[in-house]
């Protein structure tokens, strides 16, 4: 199975989503989650972590600095529109 995570295409060996063989795979296998055979036999199956944290992505990077923009100019006017709201 192949993602990208950071914006870079990855290969993760022995990783898969779908049950069978090729060409005929079955239809989605643990519910959506990406699972790796954790021995050499048929199971047992582990399921995999992404490894991707969303508290820290949404603090690095680009999706910081369109946080901190939106922030600066809505936040504000939004508690300022609450706070007319609550005060006579």
């Amino acid at each position: 199975m192949s993602a990208a995570p950071w914006g870079k295409r990855q290969v993760f060996a022995g990783t898969f989503m779908r049950g069978g063989l090729f060409p005929k795979r079955s239809g989605v296998v643990f519910h959506g989650h990406v699972v790796k055979r954790a021995g050499s036999d048929r199971f047992p199956i582990a399921i995999q972590k992404s490894g991707v944290i969303i508290p820290q992505e949404m603090v690095a990077g680009e999706t910081a600095s369109a946080f901190r923009s939106t922030a600066s100019t809505v936040v504000v006017r939004r508690v300022e529109h609450e706070l007319s709201r609550l005060m006579p």
